[in-house]
C-alpha cells in the first residue's frame, strides 16, 4: 500500500509541474506532448487533468474564433480528446455554441467517405475531441441537434457523430433522421446510416407469384405502423422479378416495418392507401433489420382483388367538369376522427377499395357557389358504397349551384 501511495505522489508533482508549463504560452506545446505522453496510462495524472482541463477550456474559449485561439486553450481541447476525459464534455459542449468555430461543414456533399470525414474534423478542434472522447458525448451531441435551428450547426454534430462510429452513435442519427428538415443534414445522415435489407415473394391469393408488383416499406419508431402512406417517404421501394422475387434496400435499421405490396393495375390493391380503404386487421408481413443486415424469406400474399371507383364532378347544368373538389370518406363503424379526405382534389379521380368495406362520401366544390354531394345508392337508398371485387365502377356526381 506504501508503494502506491507513493508512486501516486510522485505522479501529482510531475503533472502539476508539466500543467504549469502548459498554461505558459511559449511552453504549452512541448509540455502538452510530455502530457500525453505520461497521462496515457496513468489514471491519477488524467484524475488530475479532469479537475484542471475543464476551467482551463471555458476560462479560455476564444469568442471570435479559432483565429484567435490560444495556442494554450488549443492543446487543452486536444488533450481532453486525446486522453478522453469525460469530465471535459460541459467545457467543449461550450465551445459548440460558438458558430465561429465551425470549419467547413456548409458544403454541399453527395455521401461521405471515410477520408473525408476524418477530414472534416481537422480544423474542428471541439469536435475532434468530442469525437475522441466518443459514446459519452452522444447524449451531448443528440441535445444539440434537436435544439439548434442553424443547419450547419446540425451537420457539425453528424460528422462528429459519424467520426464516433459506434451504435449509440448510429442510433442518434437514425432517430434524428426522421425528424430532420434540411436536405443537405438528412442526406448526411443517410449516407451514414448502414441500412438492412429485406428479400423475399410475392404471390397471389392462390400462392402463385405475382411479377411486376410494386414492394415497399411503411412505419417507424415516431409514427408505429401507419397504414395511411409511406415512411419514412418515399421509403424503400421494389418491383417483383418475373418470379414475383424482390429485394428492398435501403429499410431504415432498428425500426419495424411493415412490408407491403400492389399491383393496381390487377386489381390488387395498394395497402398504403388511406386504412378507410382497407379491410380491418390485414394480414401485412412485419419485420426488423440490424444495420447491414439482409432479412429473407419473407412473403407478401396479396388480398382479394379490389374494387376501383372512378368518378366525375360536374355542374348540374352545365355539365362541365367542377374544378378544385374536396372528398370527405368514412368508413361505416369508425368514429370520424378517422375520416378522411382531399382538399382541392380533381374532378376526375379514382379510388381503389376493398370490396371488405363500406364507404360514405361526400363531395364539395372550393368555389363556393355549389351545393354538398353526399353519396346515395339509387336501388337501396344506402348512404354507403361498396366496391365489386376486380371491377371499376364510373360515378358521375352533379352538383347544384346554391
Amino acid at each position: 500500500m506504501m508503494m502506491v501511495a507513493s508512486a501516486v505522489a510522485q505522479t501529482k508533482p510531475k503533472i502539476g509541474e508539466l500543467y504549469e508549463r502548459l498554461i505558459q504560452p511559449s511552453e504549452t506545446n512541448s509540455a502538452a506532448a510530455e502530457i500525453a505522453q505520461i497521462a496515457k496510462n496513468d489514471p491519477a495524472a488524467r484524475d488530475f487533468l479532469a479537475s484542471k482541463l475543464p476551467s482551463l477550456i471555458i476560462d479560455q474559449l476564444p469568442s471570435d474564433g479559432p483565429q484567435t485561439a490560444s495556442p494554450v486553450w488549443l492543446n487543452a481541447v486536444r488533450l481532453s480528446g486525446q486522453l478522453k476525459l469525460v469530465a471535459a464534455i460541459p467545457a467543449l459542449k461550450r465551445g459548440l455554441s460558438i458558430p465561429q468555430l465551425f470549419g467547413g461543414f456548409d458544403d454541399k456533399y453527395q455521401g461521405a467517405s471515410t477520408a473525408t470525414i476524418v477530414a472534416k474534423l481537422g480544423y474542428d478542434i471541439v469536435g475532434r475531441a468530442l469525437a475522441d472522447i466518443g459514446d459519452p458525448s452522444v447524449p451531448v451531441l443528440t441535445e444539440y441537434l434537436e435544439q439548434t435551428a442553424d443547419p450547419t450547426a446540425r451537420k457539425r454534430a453528424v460528422w462528429i457523430l459519424m467520426n464516433i462510429g459506434s451504435p449509440a452513435s448510429q442510433k442518434a442519427m437514425e432517430d434524428h433522421m426522421f425528424i430532420e428538415n434540411d436536405p443537405l443534414v438528412r442526406g448526411l445522415i443517410e449516407s451514414a446510416v448502414p441500412y438492412g435489407s429485406v428479400a423475399g415473394v410475392v404471390v397471389d391469393p392462390q400462392g402463385n407469384p405475382v411479377a411486376g408488383a410494386d414492394v415497399y416499406e411503411i412505419g417507424n419508431r415516431y409514427m408505429g405502423l401507419p397504414l395511411a402512406g409511406r415512411w419514412p417517404p418515399p421509403g424503400a421501394s421494389a418491383k417483383t422479378d418475373k418470379r414475383g422475387n424482390f429485394v428492398l434496400n435501403d429499410v431504415v435499421p432498428d425500426n419495424p416495418v411493415w412490408i407491403l405490396a400492389s399491383k393496381p393495375s390487377d386489381y390488387y390493391a395498394d395497402d398504403g392507401t388511406p386504412s378507410m380503404f382497407l379491410p380491418p386487421n390485414p394480414k401485412i408481413p412485419q419485420v426488423e433489420v440490424k444495420p447491414g443486415q439482409t432479412v429473407t424469406g419473407v412473403r407478401v400474399q396479396l388480398r382479394q382483388k379490389v374494387g376501383k371507383l372512378h368518378w366525375y364532378v360536374r355542374d348540374a347544368d352545365t355539365k362541365k367538369l367542377v374544378h378544385g373538389v374536396f372528398s370527405y370518406w368514412c368508413r361505416e363503424g369508425e368514429p370520424k376522427l378517422y375520416c378522411g379526405g382531399s382538399m382541392s382534389g380533381a374532378s376526375d379521380a379514382e379510388a381503389l377499395i376493398s370490396p371488405d368495406v363500406h364507404i360514405s362520401i361526400q363531395m364539395e366544390a372550393d368555389d363556393g357557389l355549389h351545393e354538398k354531394w353526399e353519396y346515395r345508392n339509387p336501388k337501396t337508398g344506402s348512404q354507403y358504397y361498396w366496391a365489386k371485387s376486380g371491377k371499376t365502377e364510373v360515378m358521375n356526381v352533379y352538383l347544384r349551384k346554391k
